[in-house]
């Protein structure tokens, strides 16, 4: 299926390829106009939407996306949760509707709108698919970054993860999400309470 607007990226995992292969089979194509709405077959939609759960791309609540090309047209699924994510951050990024609106009719929240559009920011088109809970690696952040955040976070508490993160780009050269912003003061938080326990322990 051949996304343009916002980002040309290429698809290299092999579950982002299984999912090309997916939507080729079985998206269900109108004209280059998409003028005239097509039916799809039960067995299909039901293919698709195994697989779409495979690679972490199903939307369990398609009913709340209220865009009208999905109303409309069969080539957009709403149960195809990267597709709705990419349209959605194309018709606020590209066509500058109104945030409010979006997220209202592709059913998210201004905050998890935030979050995809970090994702896709960071990861591309890899980054409209779901993930499994947890976190996935270490953080591959240096100590000297580390040092920097925690030092000016505690400089200035009132500073957001936005503002530390575009700090830190201009005074470390090191680009940071602000998600990654959180989690290095969660873990400086975390270790100040286990030294505080451990005080509390030795005497």
């Amino acid at each position: 299926m051949a996304y343009d607007g916002i980002n040309s990226g290429i698809m290299s995992t092999s579950r982002e390829a299984k999912y090309i292969g997916v939507t080729n089979v079985l998206t269900f194509r109108s004209s280059p106009a998409m003028s005239t709405p097509r039916r799809c077959t039960v067995s299909s939609k039901t293919s698709k939407r195994q697989a779409l759960q495979q690679v972490r791309a199903f939307n369990p609540h398609p009913e709340q996306v209220k865009a009208q090309r999905f109303e409309t047209y069969a080539f957009f699924d709403p149960e195809d949760k990267a597709q709705v994510k990419y349209e959605m951050l194309r018709q606020r990024e590209v066509d500058r509707a109104p945030l409010v609106v979006s997220c209202r009719e592709f059913g998210f929240t201004r905050e998890s709108y935030r979050q995809v559009l970090e994702r896709f920011r960071s990861e591309g088109m890899g980054g409209l698919f779901g993930r499994k809970p947890g976190r996935r690696q270490p953080l591959k952040v240096s100590e000297s970054v580390r040092n920097w955040l925690r030092n000016e976070h505690g400089r200035e508490e009132s500073l957001g993860a936005d503002e530390l993160a575009r700090r830190c780009a201009e005074q470390t050269g090191v680009r940071l999400s602000r998600r990654t912003v959180y989690r290095v003061l969660a873990d400086a938080e975390e270790q100040k309470k286990k030294r505080r326990r451990k005080k509390r322990r030795s005497r």
